[in-house]
């Protein structure tokens, strides 16, 4: 695979950008690793995302997108399928687009707008009707007004993620390291959040850059709760390490397995916001459609109902 060179201003621009929905109305943002790339290929979804991204003051965290900034999907998703299809000569359809993670945050989101009922965790081939309704949850299908991290939902719901960089696959199996002037280790290793004693001036001033830009955004909207999918340990430092939150021993939950597969915080000091840290919820290394059941029912819906209904 041919590596991508990121230059200074498209690396600028992706350290800035915090990730997707309404943040004023979300009630509550997910927490990734790191964007995928949405079934393109890598240098077309960096030009593209870097044409099409941090164009609305609307959405900066400060006076420019330098500032960092999130993009709204309703806005954001014709500007950037317009650049796409100028760039790369044709768009793949919507409806070709699967993403384990959008596919489990569109049920835990579903679960909740019909009023904490209805069996959302069933596979495909046990209710195939209802996972087409989860499946135009989540795909950005033409003049789609609610949806995942759209503002008409009827319970907003954001994106952040965790590192800046996007790529098609993290798994060690998946996909080789795609950029040839960012080191691989050096950048993972950053973004562990944990103290190397060999990292460089350079790696921990755009890790804590990085920081700073989520910190922000979460400060400032006051997400009720923050859900995180996988890398829980290193998602657990960040919130440690940049906004002092404490996750008590009590707080580690068991769904299907015999490890502690959740974290949960006690609230942030001065925004209240819970984080709810999650292994990964995909069913081949993760918690699996029975365990996001648990998670969505026994962890997340008791901290919506005491923080909108208490």
């Amino acid at each position: 695979m041919e590596k991508y060179k990121l230059d200074v201003n498209q690396r600028d621009k992706l350290f800035a950008f915090c990730g997707y929905g309404h943040y004023p109305s979300a009630k509550i943002a997910f927490m990734g690793n790191e964007e995928g790339l949405g079934g393109y290929e890598l240098n077309y979804g960096i030009e593209a995302r870097c044409e099409a991204y941090g164009n609305n003051p609307d959405t900066y965290l400060g006076s420019t997108w330098e500032d960092g900034y999130y993009v709204e999907g309703e806005e954001i998703d014709k500007q950037f399928k317009e650049i796409m299809e100028r760039i790369r000569g044709s768009l793949k359809p919507d409806s070709t687009l699967y993403s384990p993670m959008l596919e489990y945050q569109a049920r835990i989101m579903l679960y909740i707008e019909n009023g904490f009922s209805g069996d959302w965790f069933q596979t495909r081939k046990d209710n195939l009707s209802q996972y087409t309704k989860i499946a135009e949850y989540y795909q950005k299908t033409e003049n789609a007004t609610d949806g995942l991290y759209r503002k008409q939902a009827k319970v907003g719901s954001a994106l952040l993620d965790l590192r800046p960089l996007p790529r098609r696959d993290e798994s060690k199996s998946g996909s080789q390291w795609p950029y040839s002037n960012i080191e691989e280790k050096v950048y993972n290793h950053a973004f562990s959040f944990k103290n190397h004693r060999r990292m460089s001036e350079e790696s921990e001033r755009y890790r804590d850059k990085r920081a700073s830009y989520l910190k922000k955004a979460i400060q400032e909207f006051s997400f009720p709760i923050i859900v995180g999918i996988g890398a829980k340990k290193e998602k657990k430092l960040f919130f440690e390490k940049y906004l002092q939150a404490t996750f008590l021993p009590q707080n580690k939950i068991r769904l299907t397995k015999n490890r502690d597969e959740v974290y949960v915080s006690e609230p942030l000091d001065g925004i209240g916001t819970v984080v709810v840290l999650s292994d990964f919820f995909n069913s081949m290394n993760g918690i699996g459609l029975n365990g996001l059941r648990k998670l969505t029912v026994d962890v997340i819906q008791p901290i919506i109902i005491e923080k909108f209904h208490g």
